[in-house]
């Protein structure tokens, strides 16, 4: 008796000490989260010593994280319980774009069009001259379908600055109308002459516009691959890919390239203002003659904007720095001119680009800067197309590792008797993730490894698993 006291109180010792690490209550995660691993390539004592660390969520209520040894998966640890605290991602993250009608047209619903209010519609905000003479001309049929000729309205393309910062949703900028027209003013881009697109519009009853479409029509309009980037300084980086070579950018002050727009950002007690310096915005890196631009990202930190562009030497990335727009690096990515085959990749110190020729090639961030790694057979692209897109990346030991959180398909969900249990919408992510790692032959190890909580399962709830703040490759 006085045994059995004993290791119950030892038991008690451990499963407290646990419980310390992330939460108050501990409810013993390894019964009821449980991993099955489903090997597809390789095996897992390729991999280095590390480990792969992700914390989820479940009915909102229950918590938990796992502790996953690359090289001995056996070895997993669940701790879990109710209130766990959320861990912050370290990722810079935000939404800043400069859009063209082609991207943010889709649709509007009753937006009003007058001479002095154009609504809050990207749309009419960049084309409102155009639409409200659209709408007055179709009178109150209901709907409408008519080709029109931007140049008949605008000499230049026009753009639509958006930005969002994600830590604080409330963000305002201020004078966003002088800050746009200035934008447009300066990346000056002129019209062809045939610059047709087709508009659709439909009213209610009271010939009010209720909804409408704009997609391009026969015409010489060359649709502009618009990129745009922020770095933590609050500097905005704007470019234009090689979709818009045939544009002239010969009005722009040094041609096509990266131009630069700089704010500051000022916080009160409910929300930060955004204050542009709409005035002065520059071109800080100008394209050689035959130099096109293929993309434009922001590293993990924010820190640099990574250029990839093409020339008749082969692809090029040009690293930016954040704060002062200076060049800093260029490195040779490949010498063979194809396609770039997907938007670059950006992980902490590490980028990933891939070619259709099946190539991918690896940069890692040292203390010096970029340096290119290595190429090697594979699109990772497209082995992760089907997943949520919450990823993340390790190099160690010469291995590139990558863990990415599996969605769910839309459907219905059934119980081993056929019977339906729920319906899971589409894009729902899971805690089911994957593991694939290279080297310099190609990919060495890919695995699938499903939760005992996977709706897919046994989960009977009308709810969904969710991902949270931590979700990494840890080297040890």
């Amino acid at each position: 008796m006085r045994r059995k006291f004993i290791a119950f109180l030892v038991i008690i010792v451990v499963f407290a000490a646990t419980g310390a690490i992330l939460c108050g209550e501990l409810v013993t995660g390894n019964s009821r989260v449980q991993f099955t691993k489903d090997v597809k390539a390789g095996d897992e004592s390729v991999l280095p010593d590390a480990t792969f660390k992700a914390a989820f969520y479940y009915d909102h209520d229950y918590y938990w994280t796992t502790y996953m040894p690359l090289n001995n998966s056996d070895e997993t640890i669940t701790q879990s319980g109710k209130y766990a605290p959320v861990e912050e991602e370290n990722r810079y993250s935000y939404l800043a774009e400069l859009s063209t009608f082609n991207y943010c047209g889709a649709s509007g619903v009753f937006i009003p069009l007058d001479e002095t209010d154009y609504g809050t519609d990207n749309i009419s905000n960049v084309y409102g001259d155009m639409l409200s003479a659209v709408s007055e001309e179709a009178g109150n049929d209901f709907e409408t379908e008519t080709v029109v000729n931007l140049r008949d309205y605008y000499d230049s393309y026009r753009f639509y600055f958006n930005f969002l910062d994600y830590d604080d949703g409330s963000t305002l900028y201020d004078e966003f109308e002088k800050v746009n027209d200035a934008l447009n003013d300066y990346l000056y881009i002129p019209l062809p002459d045939e610059s047709n697109v087709l508009v659709n519009m439909e009213k209610d009853s009271d010939g009010r516009l209720i909804s409408y479409s704009i997609d391009s029509a026969e015409g010489d309009f060359v649709t502009l691959n618009t990129l745009c980037c922020k770095s933590p300084d609050n500097n905005f980086f704007f470019s234009f890919a090689a979709d818009g070579e045939d544009a002239d950018f010969g009005s722009i002050n040094g041609g096509l390239g990266v131009y630069m727009l700089q704010s500051e950002r000022k916080e009160s007690s409910t929300l930060a203002t955004y204050y542009f310096d709409y005035e002065n915005i520059k071109t800080i890196y100008s394209a050689g003659e035959d130099e096109e631009i293929c993309d434009m990202v922001s590293s993990y930190d924010g820190s640099e904007i990574l250029l990839v562009s093409k020339t008749d030497d082969g692809y090029f990335l040009t690293v930016i720095d954040g704060e002062s727009g200076d060049t800093v690096q260029r490195e040779k990515i490949r010498d063979d001119i194809v396609a770039l085959y997907e938007n670059t990749e950006t992980y902490d110190g590490i980028i990933t680009l891939t070619f259709s020729d099946n190539e991918s090639v690896l940069f890692y961030r040292e203390d010096d800067g970029w340096s290119r790694q290595y190429g090697f057979d594979g699109i990772l692209s497209e082995e992760y197309e089907e997943q949520s897109g919450y990823k993340t990346a390790a190099f160690i030991d010469g291995k590139l590792i990558i863990a990415d959180i599996i969605r769910e398909e839309a459907g219905q969900v059934v119980d081993e008797n056929g019977i339906f249990t729920e319906y899971v919408a589409d894009g729902v992510n899971s805690a089911d993730f994957m593991i694939s790692a290279y080297d310099e032959s190609g990919k060495i190890y890919e695995a699938y490894y499903y939760n005992s909580l996977n709706p897919r399962t046994n989960n009977p709830y009308n709810d969904y698993i969710q991902i949270y703040g931590s979700f990494s490759i840890e080297s040890k």
